[in-house]
């Protein structure tokens, strides 16, 4: 048997546009309803997008219904320069 997931929730996320010369990395980690969707370290560039997919279950594999919460935590590592 042959299964097919179709994402439930798909959404996208700008993290950056014009990125700063000092902007080295950006880290995102991205939850719904406890389950981590996406947990990622990225170089940064500019107008990096991400993808969020979540399947509709939650962190016990129980499937949601109705409003679902979700937890977006996105870092910026830059360069320090002193003088």
């Amino acid at each position: 048997m042959n299964r097919l997931l179709i994402p439930v929730s798909l959404f996208r996320l700008r993290l950056t546009s014009k990125r700063p010369s000092s902007l080295r990395m950006v880290e995102i980690t991205a939850e719904v309803e406890g389950k981590v969707v996406l947990s990622e370290l990225m170089e940064a560039e500019d107008d990096l997008e991400i993808e969020l997919r979540w399947d509709g279950r939650d962190a016990y594999g129980q499937k949601v219904t109705g409003k679902a919460e979700v937890k977006v935590r996105v870092g910026y590592r830059f360069v320090v320069q002193s003088s």
